[in-house]
């Protein structure tokens, strides 16, 4: 793999993923759950803006959908018989709701027991009315809950975007941001509830597409488009969250399809590095079990754990248990996934 004078070249990146597993993306993701950890700590939107947030802990959602697009996308290649109805198979859709499925199953679970053993909510309540399997859907408890819905429609519309920026159909990635855009006007114009918006892949699209886009075709940084698109992300995020001004963006705007013009450039340029450190690469790998464990620790225990510690010592003992308790989740839920695959033969 190479960077060499601000040079991305995709055959390089295509033999590592063909090969051994991409550490460097191991990496980013690791870099990116901690990220995702932090930002969840409780700081003020004044701390957010003089630590400069928007440029660096935001972006870690964008480089997780940009991965997302980029590793889905080569996958998908190794089947493509050139028809869009190839890829949804029962193989195909199976295989990759079990991956997200059985380990936000078995935390929803221990979500639901810590809820009935506080007293909060009864069994009846939770699971003989419409309130445990809504709150089911919509992703459970805790910070960055849409997720795994999110994630649940990706699954469903990530071949459409595979297949329209691969094939360049219309521009392909020119498609996929006309898409978000008239999505984030229609949001505008209607007041769509932001716990609906939330909920919905459709504020992703672009992004998305910026990983699939990444997979097929050479990027170079030194390209004025890709250094355009960068300007163009940063002084949006700088007008967005310091001015407080956004046009057609009503909610998450420092995340949003415009911003992902800085984020998605960030991405790209250190997927295109080989990184390694095998401490965020072991996180890395567990990035989604370690974010479901987040989800429920700020969900239940923060609050009393931080009300109990020097408030220096708690960012510490968030990102300790976090990122611990994620890694031993993983080991668990890797392997109850696995079995689940094996028998039902979608491994």
């Amino acid at each position: 793999m190479s960077f060499a004078r601000g040079n991305i070249t995709v055959p390089d990146i295509r033999k590592n993923l063909m090969g051994n597993r991409d550490h460097t993306i191991d990496v980013i993701k690791g870099i990116c759950i901690i990220f995702v950890i932090i930002t969840h700590m409780g700081f003020s939107d004044s701390q957010r803006m003089s630590l400069l947030f928007p440029f660096w802990i935001d972006t870690a959602v964008p480089v997780f959908m940009v991965i997302s697009g980029y590793l889905y996308a080569g996958s998908l290649d190794r089947d493509d018989a050139g028809d869009l109805r190839h890829f949804y198979t029962r193989r195909y859709l199976l295989k990759n709701f079990l991956r997200f499925t059985v380990p936000f199953a078995v935390m929803y679970i221990v979500e639901i027991s810590t809820v009935m053993a506080n007293g909060q909510r009864s069994f009846s309540e939770i699971f003989l009315t419409s309130y445990g399997y809504k709150l089911f859907l919509t992703g459970g408890f805790g910070p960055g809950s849409y997720y795994y819905p999110v994630m649940m429609q990706y699954i469903l519309i990530f071949p459409v975007i595979y297949y329209v920026v691969k094939h360049n159909i219309l521009g392909g990635i020119r498609l996929c941001f006309a898409v978000n855009m008239l999505f984030e006007i229609f949001v505008w114009v209607s007041g769509l509830d932001p716990e609906l918006y939330r909920l919905l892949i459709f504020r992703y699209v672009f992004i998305i597409s910026v990983g699939v886009h990444h997979r097929f075709h050479h990027v170079d940084i030194r390209d004025m488009r890709i250094r355009i698109s960068l300007m163009i992300g940063m002084i949006y995020i700088l007008i967005a969250y310091y001015a407080g001004v956004s046009p057609f963006v009503r909610y998450w705007r420092t995340t949003s399809y415009l911003a992902a013009l800085y984020g998605g450039v960030i991405a790209i340029v250190f997927m295109g590095t080989n990184m390694r450190f095998r401490p965020l690469e072991s996180i890395g790998r567990a990035s989604f079990d370690i974010f479901l464990v987040q989800a429920y620790y700020y969900a239940f225990w923060h609050e009393i754990i931080s009300r109990r510690m020097n408030v220096w010592i708690v960012p510490f003992f968030d990102l300790v248990i976090c990122i611990s308790g994620g890694l031993l989740f993983y080991e668990f839920e890797s392997r109850l996934t696995r079995k689940i695959k094996t028998v039902l033969k979608v491994v």
